[in-house]
């Protein structure tokens, strides 16, 4: 019985260490990210950065009129892709274009005039933070690391603990 007992504290306490391992290799990962992030929005010279809690909004084209906050809408076209030192591989879309040269079905998507009403929907939270204070016109790149996307899941062609860039136009914003 005693040796058993010691059998299951030594599991209990290798399954802690490999935990403990894990979230390290997960700190470090996002790390390496962010700090990779950084220097190609650094590279943007000439360009407005918005950074807010961690998510980088590199605004490409100027935008005009109202500013979106939570509660307000806008509709988008977007292109989003695995971050890699700048746009990586594209796995989603709502540009008909853009999706056909890419391989991506959309027809079946809905995403075509893509509507969304901040705070409200079921976007990632990195493209949530960076759509907030856009404007209709405005062409960005939102950026953020694994933390603000999809994490340790994997979701399509988009492995586990993936940087995104996420290329957005905004077509239009209502203030609600």
């Amino acid at each position: 019985m005693r040796l058993k007992n010691i059998a299951i504290s030594v599991l209990l306490l290798i399954s802690v260490l490999f935990l403990s391992c894990q979230k390290q290799e997960q700190e470090i990962s996002v790390a390496s990210q962010e700090k990779s992030i950084e220097s190609f929005v650094k590279s943007q010279t000439g360009k407005r950065v918005v950074l807010k809690g961690g998510v980088n909004r590199v605004v490409i084209e100027e935008g005009a009129g109202d500013t979106l906050a939570n509660g307000d809408s806008l509709i988008l076209e977007y292109a989003a892709f695995i971050f890699s030192s700048g746009k990586g591989v594209i796995f989603d879309t709502n540009i008909p274009e853009i999706a056909t040269i890419a391989g991506i079905d959309i027809s079946n998507s809905g995403m075509a005039n893509f509507g969304i009403e901040l705070g409200t929907t079921l976007l990632i939270e990195g493209v949530e933070i960076g759509l907030t204070g856009v404007r209709k016109g405005e062409h960005s790149y939102i950026l953020f690391s694994s933390r603000f996307g999809y994490g340790n899941k994997v979701i399509g062609i988009v492995p586990k603990y993936s940087p995104l860039i996420f290329e957005v136009w905004i077509k239009n914003v209502k203030k609600n």
